[in-house]
């Protein structure tokens, strides 16, 4: 089933910065490349579950919280940051 990624503003945001701080900017839009593709195409078994609403899933050196709507067959990026500040 293919899904709709959305980045929520917060999460824009914050990986706008995270972009513009970054030494290795390349590095972070790869990684949030492949977030939305791999959310798109594998939302519903994707990285590991938080609580029912949450999952998050690491691309270094990126990690996204988000949340899936099946209903609409969105998934909603909630949360961006540096996978190495973790």
């Amino acid at each position: 089933m293919k899904y709709t990624v959305v980045w929520g503003n917060r999460a824009k945001n914050r990986l706008a910065a995270i972009w513009t701080e970054a030494s290795d900017r390349g590095d972070v839009t790869r990684a949030a490349n492949a977030i939305d593709q791999f959310l798109a195409n594998n939302a519903d078994w994707a990285g590991i579950s938080r609580d029912d609403v949450t999952r998050v899933l690491v691309a270094r050196p990126l990690f996204v919280v988000y949340e899936i709507l099946p209903e609409d067959y969105i998934v909603r990026v909630l949360i961006v940051g540096r996978s190495d500040r973790l």
